[in-house]
């Protein structure tokens, strides 16, 4: 549909649009990197925290492949009515908006 709206004569250019990065959450990303970077081949492109007591965030590349790894702060759980299920990632993914907004 944008695509026949932006085909329109007078009509702007459609927006680019970039190919996505991936999140991966892993349990550990002090232990994650040495397999992405010793064997995989990956680099480490930087590093962050939104605080102090949140998880690491980092980016990784090798070649034109870039992914993002970060870790769940385990201290808080998604749902007290299963314990051990699901961890809150504080700092990584959905909570992240909140964090950088």
């Amino acid at each position: 549909m944008l695509a026949a709206l932006a085909s329109r004569a007078g009509s702007p250019a459609a927006p680019g649009i970039s190919s996505g990065v991936p999140v991966l959450r892993v349990m550990s990303v002090a232990q994650a990197l040495p397999f992405y970077r010793d064997f995989l081949g990956f680099a480490l492109d930087w590093e962050h925290r939104f605080e102090p007591t949140l998880p690491l965030y980092v980016q990784i590349s090798r070649s034109t492949a870039v992914l993002h790894l970060c870790s769940p702060d385990q201290t808080r759980r998604t749902s007290r009515s299963r314990p051990g299920r699901a961890w809150r990632a504080r700092g990584c993914g959905s909570s992240t908006r909140t964090a950088m907004s």
